[in-house]
């Protein structure tokens, strides 16, 4: 019995009847947009489509996320807003904290209810050694957790969210830029506050444990960043002292 050799154009007509084929040629053309780690992966599809004409049922649909994975990079840059997001946000962060502090941040409370312990999310402000724009990072426990990029904040006052932030889970753009707003305003009032509510430094967010810091909002250390916080703190300190001495 001769079996007939299998045609040279067998994979041709497979891409022809199967309908990854077209989502098999976008993702060859971007592959070299998707991060390292997936551009492995998405050759191997490629080349198993190639040389079978088909992919498992659980391998097909990931054609579709790395090509959306690979798509913004084609996407335009949005134009920068004409106008400022948050009004007065980057010159307070400099007015509360001089440019030659060591690590420079502000912790901003973020929650939907005043009454809820449990939610404790927080915005921080941070500067970028050598760059012209501050960095945005959020947390889900305003006293624990790792910091996560979110945006960027700018010297005229606009905000450029990262792409990420958008699902990031318990982070809300809106919410973010009224805060920013507000800090831009009344910056030294909202950071005591969060500091206050909390019971954390307003500016490096470990716990305050010192009276006069729980009721201010903020360290002792970190007080000194703040020239109109510091005279507060330092009155209120001595205060402390005399009441303390008064009692022995």
């Amino acid at each position: 019995m001769v079996v007939a050799p299998v045609p040279r154009f067998l994979p041709m007509i497979s891409e022809i009847s199967n309908p990854l084929a077209d989502q098999i040629a976008t993702l060859k053309a971007v592959i070299s947009k998707l991060p390292a780690k997936d551009v492995e992966f998405a050759t191997s599809l490629v080349k198993q489509f190639t040389t079978k004409g088909s992919l498992s049922d659980k391998q097909a649909p990931w054609v579709a996320k790395l090509i959306e994975k690979a798509q913004p990079a084609h996407t335009p840059t949005a134009p920068k807003p004409s106008m400022p997001v948050a009004p007065g946000a980057f010159q307070a962060f400099y007015a509360a904290v001089p440019a030659g502090a060591v690590k420079p941040a502000v912790v901003l409370a973020i929650r939907e209810d005043a009454d809820d312990v449990e939610d404790r999310r927080a915005l921080r402000i941070a500067k970028v050694p050598g760059k012209q724009y501050l960095r945005l990072q959020f947390r889900a426990d305003v006293k624990c957790g790792d910091w996560i990029y979110v945006g960027a904040l700018r010297e005229d006052s606009t905000i450029s969210y990262s792409h990420e932030s958008k699902w990031l889970k318990g982070f809300d753009r809106n919410e973010a830029t009224i805060l920013l707003e507000l800090f831009g305003e009344q910056m030294v009032d909202v950071i005591a506050k969060t500091g206050i509510y909390f019971g954390i430094c307003a500016n490096c967010g470990k716990t305050l444990t010192h009276p006069v810091s729980v009721k201010l909002g903020i360290g002792p250390v970190c007080v000194h960043l703040f020239p109109s916080l510091a005279k507060t703190y330092a009155s209120a300190m001595a205060l402390y002292v005399a009441s303390e001495k008064a009692v022995l």
